[in-house]
């Protein structure tokens, strides 16, 4: 979702809304999308 620039606060929302408490946390969502862009 990164590669599509949607934001890790959005990325974080949609996993929540999947996985409910088991969905990783935003900071983790935020650490991986910054993998991502930084390459």
């Amino acid at each position: 979702r990164t590669a599509l620039h949607i934001g890790p606060i959005a990325i974080h929302n949609e996993l929540h809304t999947v996985f409910g408490d088991e969905a990783p946390s935003l900071r983790t969502v935020q650490r991986g999308s910054k993998w991502f862009h930084d390459g």
